[in-house]
Order: structure tokens, then sequence, then C-alpha cells
């Protein structure tokens, strides 16, 4: 991409937001084929806000955003069922029974795995205006699906207080999302709207809600997504859930044409 003094400044032994600040000055830079020009926040320079518990950043300025993520899995109901609607409401055709990986799922995706083709399935999608409003379900000590701590976490303990992943930024590795409801998902709230420090409940964390954990833009009608392939597709809001779920899955076996979507 281009991008070579960012990636040089950066030290991949370590993470991003390492708390002596070695990585800051990768990790800070705005990357704007990352941002959408459509996309709406306050105006930021293409940074997040400082960041209390990270040294570095309080010196500084924030983090990179980024407005697109890898669409790692779907548990959209295979048949469109609303079976769950009373658990998930902001995503009614959830069913987290029926999850499948997507094009870039967690670990390592073959080519071979991707047995419902390259031109079928996402890689990436947009989940634009993401921004410190949002929380993660996700502490920084959230390590390989499990609750393990970071070989190096480099901001406090484990599961420490407040300290949850910051996933509108372009370096943090949790920057993907599953996709569990229809693009432009309208259910309100759709961020939490708590500074950083607060420590409330989080109205609207993991829900899928909106652009704070699913395929979001502020395009009208649609999103774009990258598949597998290399081409770019607009995604109407309108698409039929099951063929989105398709679009989502790597190897699936749906039999999907231009047309559905």
């Amino acid at each position: 991409m281009e991008g070579n003094a960012s990636f040089t400044a950066l030290n991949f032994s370590v993470d991003y937001n390492e708390a002596t600040g070695m990585n800051y000055t990768g990790a800070s830079t705005v990357l704007n084929f990352f941002l959408c020009p459509s996309s709406t926040r306050s105006p930021d320079g293409g940074r997040d806000s400082v960041d209390p518990y990270d040294p570095a950043s309080t010196l500084s300025n924030g983090f990179g955003y980024t407005d697109y993520g890898a669409t790692n899995y779907t548990d959209i109901d295979p048949l469109g069922q609303t079976l769950y609607a009373v658990n998930f409401p902001a995503t009614p055709y959830r069913n987290k029974f029926s999850r499948a990986n997507g094009l870039l799922h967690q670990g390592k995706t073959r080519i071979a795995e991707i047995t419902d083709g390259t031109s079928n399935t996402i890689a990436i999608g947009e989940d634009a205006g993401r921004d410190p409003r949002y929380d993660s379900p996700y502490t920084e000590g959230y390590y390989d699906g499990s609750a393990t701590p970071r070989p190096v976490l480099g901001l406090g303990p484990a599961g420490g207080p407040n300290i949850y992943r910051r996933f509108w930024r372009w370096a943090e590795p949790d920057g993907a999302y599953g996709v569990s409801g229809v693009p432009n998902n309208k259910y309100r709230p759709d961020h939490e709207a708590l500074a950083w420090t607060e420590t409330g409940p989080f109205v609207a964390q993991g829900t899928n809600a909106g652009n704070n954990d699913e395929l979001f833009s502020f395009h009208p009608s649609g999103v774009n997504v990258l598949l597998g392939d290399g081409s770019v597709r607009f995604i109407k809001d309108s698409i039929n859930v099951v063929t989105l779920r398709g679009l989502v899955t790597c190897a699936g076996g749906e039999v999907i044409s231009v047309d559905q979507y």
C-alpha cells in the first residue's frame, strides 16, 4: 500500500500500543486509504482522542482510525429465521449456533479454504464512523479467543478496569467483526456516547447496533465491500439476510449471483 514509512516505524514483536510508546509513531500515522471520505466524526484529523491509559498517547495525539474491517464470521440464521430475536433485538436474525467463518477468520486462511470462491466472498467491509464513544466487549487482556493475558500487554493488568480494546484503530488486532444482520442497522443506540473513563453499564456494547460492530457506512442505501478477488461491490441495505450470510461465509456452499445484491 506504499506506506513504507509507517511500516518501518513499527516493531511487530510488541503490541502497537506498548507502554513505552515505541510503536506510537507508526500506529498514530493517519492513513487516508483507511478512511472513507463520507464517514462522519467530529473534527479529529484522522486520529482518536488522547487515551488516559496510554502514556504515549497522553503526551501527544491519539492513534489512526480505520473505517474498514474484516468480516471474519457470520451468525445470521441460514434460513433467515428469528429464533432468538428476544435475546438479540438489534439483530433478530442472529443465531450463534449457526456461526460460520468468513474469508479472514481468526488465525490463518488458505486460499484452498475459500471453496465458495474469492469472487463470491467478502474479505473487508465498511464499518465507518467508529470512534472512542464506542466500547468493545473485550478487554486488552482478551487474547486468542480466551481471557488468557496477551504475552506483551503493556497497559496494566490483564482485564484491568476500563482497559478495553479500541477496534476503531487501524493498528488494533481486534478490528474484525462478525456479520449478524442487515447493513446499516438502524437499531439505536448506535454508540455508547460514553467518555473514556466511564464506569457505568455499557448500553450498546457488543450488541451489533449500527456502526458499533457491523457493516455500516454513511452512503445512502448500502455499503462497499472488498471481495476476495480484489473487486469492490456495493451491497444494498435491502439485501436478503440469507444472501448476505452466503457472501460472508468462505465455505458455506451457497450459490449467489450478482443480481441478488
